[in-house]
């Protein structure tokens, strides 16, 4: 957004240092992208275009400007006055509500007797063109010039074209519509219209007016529209019929809900200044909701932000913010302006709070180490990333769409995709596993030549579109070799057991992490696949890409990939226990069994781990052998176990610990011990 700045020190009671101003907006994420000389008409003035983020619509105006500078400094300034015109005939526009969901506040007045061809002050020529607003006509500059006043975008119509009725409904399919810029838009039933008398369209609510019921020089007599338009039914529509308008870009960012009547009299006051005529009686529908209450405590917030200020500290700064707030004891509820749409949760809050206060203002604290773990530092997001990249993986960010094709292939069996009403670029619906992102960015990396690829991505998925629908995954992928080749080392193709092995080191907190064989997946290798678990409760999947997606996707190798849910993993979260090193020498022993060759060697560990065989702290296949001197139909096992105590352990304890072993083995498989 562009704005003069000679308009903008207009309102301030003293001159600012501007440098100060600028580095608190930056620092307070609204960022100045340039600062230009304009000279229009000889008069030099000095240009700023603000970047503002998305969640900011409120602050896409010259009053939102400088609510935020009110905010964040200790300037003073003055308000925008608005002198309320009187009503001098008794027109009225009727207004037929049939969408009050979508269009909660609709404020709109007759102005009869107006000239279109008079010139305004030159002030306001230059503040529209500095903004990069090219002058239309004395009363759309008007509404424009409001717009960037105070925010709230407005529509004019000609009322000897529209008539004195108007009427807010969803299209019907098959409508069409000439729109002011020459584009024929051919309507769909989620598209918001304004009608004439006659329940014609004559508008895309908050996107652009009808070509035909506009206003020209020779119009005398208007209607002026003041609405709020819910941002969700104006999203996407301006894209959606080939237009652009800063309507719009406003209305789906969301706009003050209770600024429509103030900007209305604004508007027309001007009009009436300038343009002459006589103002009608306004009417006004509204059905607006009040903003929800939000609750935080004042102890949370300085503990998430790193601070210790005080109560009133937090309360100035939500005050300066427009806020409304009252507390109870260490609770404190808020309830945030009407132009606040990005603050709806405790966390908004906090995060405001500190913007104010001043990110660099919060002092840097070392952590303070613990020797205890509760739940929640056992298991955080932080130190599954912190594992993966300390493995050699890349993160990576990828869309939550993608294409069609993709999600077909490798997305999650059963689960209906959601479809996006306005695709972008051929992503067009949401991705119900992280797996065909993963592979999607391979494919990336193996058109620019690389050979060994590690990735990972953490992630919600989408079931459904209730939040309850779209667990949170994290997926890898290993490509090519096991480790990166090097001269000392000699180097292998990956294989399921180095996959395996990742994950063994991601979920090394829990002690009754399995896998067992699964068979039954469209994704993975038959025979190269396994379901994980924690407790009996399946957590994931594990395994190597089916040969014929590896196929269809062009990979000359197939890679190993993994996804487990992670809402699954912190249900089954377990309090950790630290102990103390034992001082005393561990014992090995080796035990070779002869089982059937199509037994999961992995069943068999897992049922020795359950066993609580005593002074056992470990166990490991090293060798498995199905060659000469071993039955058909067999294979031999060999597996390691180490025993330790807090204190040396006995041959007879070492021999009554390897015979319980024995024996479980033998009474839960078809096993022979192998001497």
């Amino acid at each position: 957004m562009r704005l003069s700045l000679n308009w903008i020190q207009s309102y301030f009671e003293s001159n600012p240092n501007w440098d100060d101003v600028f580095e608190k907006l930056t620092n307070a994420g609204i960022e100045i992208e340039s600062i230009e000389t304009c000279n229009d008409n000889n008069i030099i003035d000095q240009v700023v275009e603000f970047k503002i983020t998305p969640n900011r619509g409120d602050c896409l105006s010259l009053s939102g400007l400088l609510r935020e500078i009110s905010a964040l400094t200790d300037y003073k300034i003055k308000p925008i006055e608005i002198n309320e015109p009187a009503s001098t005939t008794h027109s009225k526009v009727n207004v037929v509500m049939d969408a009050a969901s979508d269009c909660p506040n609709y404020v709109i007045v007759n102005i009869s007797g107006v000239s279109n061809k008079i010139k305004l002050p030159e002030e306001i020529y230059i503040r529209l063109s500095c903004s990069g607003i090219q002058s239309i006509s004395p009363i759309v500059d008007i509404t424009n010039y409001v717009m960037l006043t105070l925010g709230q975008p407005l529509h004019a119509f000609d009322s000897n074209k529209v008539g004195m009725t108007l009427q807010v409904r969803l299209a019907k399919n098959g409508e069409e519509l000439k729109l002011l810029d020459g584009t024929d838009a051919k309507l769909r039933n989620d598209t918001l219209l304004i009608c004439d008398s006659n329940n014609n369209p004559v508008a895309i609510a908050g996107v652009m007016g009808g070509f035909d019921s506009g206003i020209s020089d020779d119009t005398t007599s208007i209607i002026l529209e003041s609405a709020f338009f819910e941002p969700k039914i104006i999203a996407g529509r301006a894209k959606q019929y080939g237009v652009s308008s800063d309507s719009a870009y406003r209305f789906e960012r969301g706009v003050d809900t209770n600024l429509q009547h103030k900007a209305l009299l604004y508007a027309a006051n001007l009009i009436i200044k300038y343009c002459g005529g006589n103002l009608g009686e306004i009417t006004h529908i509204a059905n607006l909701k009040p903003r929800s209450l939000v609750s935080v405590a004042y102890t949370k917030i300085n503990k998430l932000i790193g601070t210790n200020l005080g109560v009133e500290d937090i309360n100035s700064i939500l005050k300066k913010l427009g806020c409304t707030i009252s507390s109870d004891g260490d609770i404190l509820n808020v309830v945030a302006p009407s132009y606040r749409f990005d603050i709806n949760i405790a966390e908004d809050i906090v995060e405001e709070v500190a913007r104010i206060y001043g990110y660099d203002n919060i002092e840097a604290v070392m952590p303070v180490a613990s020797h205890s773990l509760n739940d929640c530092q056992g298991f955080t997001f932080a130190k599954l990333k912190d594992r993966m990249l300390t493995m050699g993986y890349n993160e990576i960010v990828a869309y939550s769409f993608i294409e069609e094709k993709y999600e077909v292939l490798l997305g999650q069996k059963g689960i209906e995709a959601v479809k996006l009403k306005n695709p972008l670029a051929g992503l067009n619906v949401m991705h119900t596993s992280l797996i065909a992102d993963l592979v999607k960015v391979l494919q990336g990396n193996l058109n620019r030549g690389h050979k060994h690829v590690r990735l990972f991505e953490l992630s919600r998925v989408f079931h459904g579109e209730s939040v309850e629908l779209q667990p949170l995954k994290l997926s890898g992928l290993l490509y090519g070799n096991a480790i990166s080749p090097s001269w000392s080392v000699v180097s292998k193709s990956a294989d399921f057991y180095d996959m395996k092995h990742v994950v063994n080191v991601l979920l090394s907190d829990h002690k009754d992490l399995r896998f067992e064989v699964c068979n039954d997946s469209h994704i993975f290798h038959s025979g190269r696949c396994a379901k994980i678990y924690i407790s009996n409760n399946e957590i994931g999947v594990i395994g190597q890409l089916h040969p014929k997606i590896g196929q269809e996707l062009g990979l000359p190798e197939l890679p190993y990939l993994f996804e487990l849910d992670i809402d699954s993993i912190q249900n089954n979260i377990e309090t950790l226990e630290l102990k103390k090193l034992s001082k005393f020498q561990k014992v090995e022993r080796d035990l070779a069994f002869i089982f059937p060759a199509d037994l999961a060697v992995g069943n068999v560990l897992d049922t020795i781990n359950i066993s609580n065989i005593e002074y056992l702290q470990a166990l490991n296949v090293f060798d498995v052998y199905d060659g000469a001197n071993v039955a058909a139909g067999t294979k031999s096992v060999a597996i390691n176990f180490i025993f330790q105590a807090d204190k040396n352990l006995t041959d007879d304890e070492i021999e009554i610990s390897i015979k319980n072993i024995i024996n479980v083995v033998k009474n839960n498989f078809q096993a022979e011990q192998r001497s």
